[in-house]
């Protein structure tokens, strides 16, 4: 009897770890997109209506959002906003939160663990992986800056790459 209850116990801390770190699957790819911006969309469909300007240092298919309404997530202003693009098809956005203190940065990781489940952690990034999304965050505390990269597994796939 002592064996069964052990081997109980051991079992419902085993489901009750992996409970803790189930990322929500059906939340993260739900939408494919940012926002109202699908993943896969071309540059032209979203040029006008996300604000799409190419920045002085960016590459070939990356440009900075500027339309307010992609600068932010959930209630937490966005400094930087970028899309990037393979093959014409919207595939990453990057937004950059300048001078966030260690509070607003736990709010946001907070905030996106809320939405998506625990995040899996390696150093300063946690990350939230689906099916067809990825979501990351990382604060880099020297320059008191925090980076959220959202990139479609799906159109990374069908094109190809292995490097975004």
């Amino acid at each position: 009897m002592k064996v069964l209850v052990s081997l109980f116990l051991i079992l419902s801390f085993h489901q009750a770890c992996i409970a803790q770190k189930t990322v929500d699957f059906e939340k993260i790819d739900l939408k494919h997109g940012f926002k109202d911006a699908q993943f896969g969309t071309s540059y032209n469909t979203l040029r006008l209506k996300m604000g799409l300007e190419k920045p002085i240092d960016a590459g070939p298919t990356q440009y900075r959002i500027t339309n307010s309404k992609y600068l932010s997530i959930g209630n937490y202003p966005v400094s930087y906003a970028v899309a990037s693009f393979a093959n014409d098809k919207l595939y990453f956005i990057g937004l950059f939160i300048d001078n966030v203190q260690k509070r607003s940065y736990q709010d946001v990781l907070s905030y996106l663990t809320d939405v998506f489940g625990k995040p899996e952690h390696e150093g300063n990034t946690y990350y939230w992986d689906g099916n067809n999304l990825s979501y990351s965050l990382v604060h880099e505390e020297q320059v008191n800056k925090t980076f959220i990269g959202i990139v479609s597994l799906r159109v990374k796939k069908d094109n190809g790459r292995s490097n975004f």
